[in-house]
């Protein structure tokens, strides 16, 4: 590997079909940009990544942090580099520990505790640490997440004024009014979508879509879906009619609603 050229080297180590043994010399590389390839490589072997887990660079780190090879116990040290871009890789890390996440659920950086949100891996306690957090987005995030605990999602509920349906502002804009129920699975499948890609929010948005987001969990509780039920956003309460575990009264209520996909959505769930 010596007699290669940086970029002969650089290509090596950039090659998803590169065998770990090819590998290995290179992470000990004088071109930090060939270590962080290595690094970032998902054929390197866990004992290379252990390696570069104390490289000099925070690139090399931080892709060391992202690679789902890398031993536990060396994402537990990068959990407390002193780079964020480093502790922002392992919190995204679908493989890092439990115990990991939870630390890092209270990282001083609202980037990385968002990382740690959107992490499939984060475990329910955390994420009832990160319900309460300053940061709207991360609010968002836990109300989505598949972890989030029944608890946890009605103190979010709770914890948001209740608009009763009713007032000045339950009134139907003109395109749900005359929302078709052929387009239905549509509309539900790009709510879905949104709600994945939950990203940082404005502070008038962020009760209407926690809300939602409750609303959607399959995790919350019937009582908390009864009380959003009566909220006035139609699609807080359309969440709550194509919700699994809607109560059926609730849902027989539902079919009478002023919202024609309120109505729509409720009377099929009642039908099945």
């Amino acid at each position: 590997m010596t007699q290669l050229t940086p970029y002969e080297r650089l290509h090596t180590s950039r090659q998803r079909g590169a065998a770990p043994d090819a590998l290995a010399p290179l992470a000990a590389d004088a071109y930090w940009r060939v270590r962080r390839s290595v690094a970032d490589n998902g054929n390197t072997a866990p004992e290379v990544l252990a390696r570069l887990a104390d490289d000099a660079d925070p690139d090399v780190r931080s892709a060391v942090a992202w690679n789902r090879s890398t031993p536990a116990d060396s994402l537990a040290r990068l959990a407390a580099d002193p780079h964020r871009s480093v502790r922002c890789g392992v919190a995204r890390n679908r493989h890092a520990p439990a115990d990991v996440l939870a630390l890092l659920a209270s990282d001083t950086t609202d980037t990385v505790r968002f990382a740690v949100s959107k992490n499939t891996g984060t475990p329910a306690a955390a994420l009832a640490l990160l319900a309460h957090d300053p940061d709207a987005g991360i609010r968002a995030a836990v109300a989505a997440h598949p972890n989030t605990s029944a608890e946890t999602l009605d103190d979010l509920a709770c914890a948001l004024p209740l608009r009763p349906a009713g007032g000045d502002d339950d009134a139907d804009d003109g395109a749900a009014a005359g929302a078709q129920s052929s387009g239905l699975a549509a509309t539900r499948v790009a709510q879905r979508e949104a709600f994945a890609r939950v990203e940082r929010l404005t502070a008038d948005s962020t009760a209407v879509l926690i809300r939602r987001l409750v609303a959607f969990n399959p995790n919350t509780s019937p009582g908390t879906l009864a009380r959003l039920a009566d909220d006035a956003d139609d699609w807080v309460r359309w969440e709550v009619a194509d919700n699994p575990h809607t109560p059926s009264a609730v849902v027989v209520r539902l079919a009478q609603d002023p919202d024609e996909k309120v109505r729509a959505t409720a009377a099929q769930r009642a039908a099945t």
